[in-house]
């Protein structure tokens, strides 16, 4: 008579729960209770004395497992030997107190008195007033920016929506691949997008790392492979140098000031490779005159864009060039200022009477159900069509990998490649230019 363990599930791959059995003809019990503790049901199945089975039981995971199922059992063979009832609402209470007192263990140096622990929907608010007021920084130690807290606070409000469909209240143990499924569908019926769905689920899926490192949650299901943010390609367009040509010199003059305001901010952008974050709010306070340096005579001075960019705190110094002078010298190193939804509308239009209008093939996805899609390519003209813009053409003109990483910032050519747009022909027209192999 003693607690045992198993799976309840016919599959051999993936994760599945831990039950915990407790039978006992003599005193009339026979329960069956979920632990909330999920293992590798191929790790499971192992022979417990095999090498492999004990590598798993000694790694992180492992023993986070195992070390709580042997508690429980303890728990629960301690009153069986005594001779006491246990009834299924004894056996969830030593779950729960048994997960919990691990985590507050680990948040208070192994000292549980005085520790209350703070349920996943209360610790979620904590940690958007966190991003809000600084007190809760990046991954780079940087106070987080206004879009990473608008499409934090846009996810929570799609799982407080999702807990109400539910009529429940999830918690930590609760996140799990069922979840997730589950999740991803409600997101779906809503009519998001795969991309939508995956930054909501990157932004659960963040909030969940916090809430481990700050020792409050135990449960890892988050880290299964399969709870992933999906993305596909919906905004992949980037103008060419003819496009950016005829874009800068199209006939604005029956319209409003605004449209040549936003077609000479989108420039910017273009020139400088920056979030809109950053290049629609340059001014004369990030000119900077830099002598060129030139060897055996007093160089020559030119003028770089000095930034800080607001989403990572990198710095940047880009080169001006004369074209990109002529528009902020229009603007006395002043641009206008925009808001975004009103500049990707005033853009989108320049774009059409620009003629950029040749036909662009998407996928979109609405409610789980993918369909192409035929657009003229101004229709998916926007702010962040510069950054891609520049950083294509920088690459075309055969600007080297790692000097276009200085200027738009990234940590890595990987990253870059998103932004480098250029199809298999442009690539060949560089290769052909830059190279007399092919002569």
């Amino acid at each position: 008579m003693s607690a045992t363990f198993e799976l309840r599930t016919t599959k051999k791959s993936g994760y599945s729960t831990v039950f915990v059995r407790i039978q006992s003809p003599r005193l009339g019990i026979n329960i069956r209770q979920s632990t909330h503790l999920k293992v590798p049901v191929r790790k499971w199945l192992l022979p417990t004395d095999s090498v492999a089975r004990r590598h798993y039981a000694e790694s992180a995971e492992g023993y986070n497992v195992f070390s709580k199922l042997e508690r429980i059992r303890r728990e629960i063979n301690i009153r069986l030997a005594a001779g006491i009832h246990v009834t299924p609402d004894d056996v969830r209470l030593i779950v729960a107190s048994t997960v919990l007192e691990t985590d507050i263990s680990r948040l208070n140096g192994g000292r549980t008195s005085g520790i209350r622990p703070i349920p996943l929907n209360e610790y979620i608010e904590q940690y958007i007033t966190g991003m809000e007021n600084g007190t809760r920084l990046s991954i780079h130690g940087k106070r987080f920016a206004k879009g990473s807290v608008d499409a934090t606070r846009q996810a929570v409000k799609q799982f407080r929506n999702y807990q109400a469909s539910k009529q429940t209240m999830l918690d930590y143990q609760d996140i799990d691949m069922k979840f997730y499924n589950d999740f991803v569908s409600y997101l779906q019926s809503r009519n998001y997008s795969i991309n939508s769905t995956g930054k909501c689920i990157n932004c659960i899926k963040n909030i969940l790392r916090a809430a481990e490192s700050d020792g409050y949650n135990g449960f890892t299901y988050y880290r299964d492979h399969r709870f992933k943010a999906y993305s596909v390609n919906v905004d992949s367009i980037y103008l060419t140098r003819e496009e950016i040509d005829r874009f800068m010199s199209v006939d604005l003059g029956n319209r409003r000031k605004c449209y040549e305001h936003a077609r000479d901010i989108f420039y910017v952008g273009v020139c400088t490779a920056q979030r809109v974050s950053d290049y629609a709010n340059i001014s004369s306070r990030n000119m900077r005159k830099v002598n060129s340096g030139d060897k055996g005579k007093k160089g020559r001075e030119f003028i770089t864009i000095e930034i800080i960019q607001k989403k990572t705190g990198n710095k940047v110094s880009i080169p001006v060039s004369a074209s990109l002078d002529r528009v902020l010298q229009k603007y006395g190193w002043e641009l206008p200022h925009i808001p975004e939804s009103r500049l990707n509308k005033y853009i989108k239009e320049v774009g059409r009477l620009a003629g950029i209008d040749s036909p662009v093939e998407i996928v979109r996805t609405n409610g789980g159900v993918s369909t192409k899609e035929s657009l003229k390519k101004y229709e998916l003209i926007c702010t962040h069509t510069a950054r891609r813009t520049g950083a294509t053409l920088m690459y075309l003109s055969g600007m080297d990998i790692y000097d276009i990483m200085k200027i738009t910032g990234h940590t890595s050519p990987a990253i870059l490649k998103k932004y480098i747009k250029a199809n298999d022909l442009d690539v060949a027209r560089k290769i052909k230019s830059k190279y007399d192999y092919f002569d």
